[in-house]
């Protein structure tokens, strides 16, 4: 008899991260953004104890939004070689806006430790980003994981019950496979 609302981007986030690098309690995490997105995932990696630093393109957005939600903030230029666990872009770098090519403006040097690098984009899955990461050597997790596990959380939220991740994947892959032509 009441209207809830909920945000499953940083359950999603959590989940497909968790499922590749295991507890994240005390991993040092670095984010790209600080949209609503980038605001979700920071909240879920606290919850899950990490240590998070924010990065963003706009300095003063990305600062105030590591003020508020009380973790580290490192301008882009400053970051050289990174020593974090994990990098997530939670920024629309690297998404096709009809704008021509976008691309996550970080230098190599942040992949050299070979983080796990995960991007919230899922469209396109093969990102630039996540081609350089690779190219690097780093493991990566595509945005299509992160959808994955929100509509893992949606179906929970919706029925009760434990959501098929098997099947859902299945599907999910299925999908990526036939739309690659």
């Amino acid at each position: 008899g009441r209207i809830t609302g909920h945000n499953t981007d940083a359950e999603g986030a959590v989940r497909a991260l968790c499922a590749a690098a295991g507890d994240l309690d005390g991993a040092r995490i670095l984010v790209l953004g600080a949209g609503g997105a980038a605001r979700a995932v920071v909240v879920g990696l606290k919850g899950q104890r990490a240590q998070v630093t924010l990065t963003n393109r706009t300095e003063a957005s990305g600062r105030a939004l590591a003020n508020e939600l009380g973790c580290s903030f490192e301008p882009l230029a400053g970051l050289g070689g990174s020593s974090c666990d994990v990098i997530v872009n939670a920024s629309s770098a690297g998404m096709d806006l009809g704008r021509g090519p976008s691309r996550v403006p970080l230098g190599d040097a942040v992949f050299e430790r070979r983080p796990l690098v995960m991007d919230i984009v899922y469209e396109p899955v093969d990102t630039a980003f996540l081609a350089r990461a690779s190219a690097a050597g780093c493991r990566t997790i595509h945005g299509a994981e992160m959808l994955l596990h929100q509509a893992a959380r949606q179906f929970e939220l919706y029925t009760g019950r434990a959501a098929p991740l098997a099947a859902m994947r299945c599907a999910r892959d299925r999908e990526l496979a036939s739309s690659k032509g």
